[in-house]
């Protein structure tokens, strides 16, 4: 996705190191796919480390501006924090997300938890990048259902928001640790809680935020 092929996409990119200070190679890359999502890692070449963010025609064409900035500041955070670097440790069972690792009980259970974090850490970085929350939440709600603009309500961040506030006491929060990433009213609360901390400069809530 050069500027000669997609200037609005090379114009996002761009903001987006300059915002998150990703001073590494990077090639960012459409994939024709259906589903709105992106991935990204990073790659050792003989001149260093090269990073790789993939992004699916259909997210390209479904999320605005504010909405894509935050998409590829998500994935962009996870080469920051080199979180494939642990990838090898983990293989897909092909149900639903779902996988297995190599690792005894313990370091398994580390695993799993290490993995969902990692997704509330990724989550934050898109937000720092687009320093818009209702955009950020909108994409994640794009993101995880598959809708487009056209099948979200005004008021659906609000309401799925409200949601995890009626559900917060049942196990079902606790999410199924064999899923790589938590349940998607978890990730929308913990975003909202960290945006708001964090575009109204209460840097000292953002412990508060975690414990919540």
């Amino acid at each position: 996705m050069t500027p000669s092929v997609s200037p609005r996409v090379a114009a996002i990119i761009d903001k987006v190191k300059l915002k998150l200070e990703y001073a590494e190679p990077l090639f960012v890359f459409c994939m024709y796919d259906s589903s709105l999502n992106a991935e990204a890692w990073r790659e050792e070449t003989s001149n260093g480390p090269v990073g790789d963010v993939r992004i699916t025609s259909s997210a390209l064409e479904a999320l605005d501006d504010d909405e894509l900035t935050y998409l590829i500041g998500h994935e962009m955070g996870h080469l920051i924090f080199k979180n494939d670097e642990w990838g090898n440790l983990k293989q897909d069972t092909g149900e639903n997300g779902k996988y297995k690792t190599r690792l005894p009980l313990m370091g398994d259970q580390l695993y799993r938890k290490w993995s969902q974090m990692k997704e509330i850490t990724a989550d934050r970085m898109g937000l720092i990048a687009s320093e818009n929350l209702e955009a950020s939440l909108k994409a994640q709600i794009k993101v995880s259902y598959g809708l487009s603009g056209k099948n979200i309500a005004i008021d659906a961040i609000d309401s799925l928001l409200h949601q995890i506030e009626e559900i917060k006491d049942d196990e079902i929060v606790e999410g199924d640790d064999t899923l790589s990433h938590p349940i998607d009213h978890i990730r929308l609360k913990a975003l909202q809680l960290f945006g708001k901390a964090y575009l109204n400069g209460e840097r000292e809530s953002f412990r508060e935020g975690d414990d919540e």
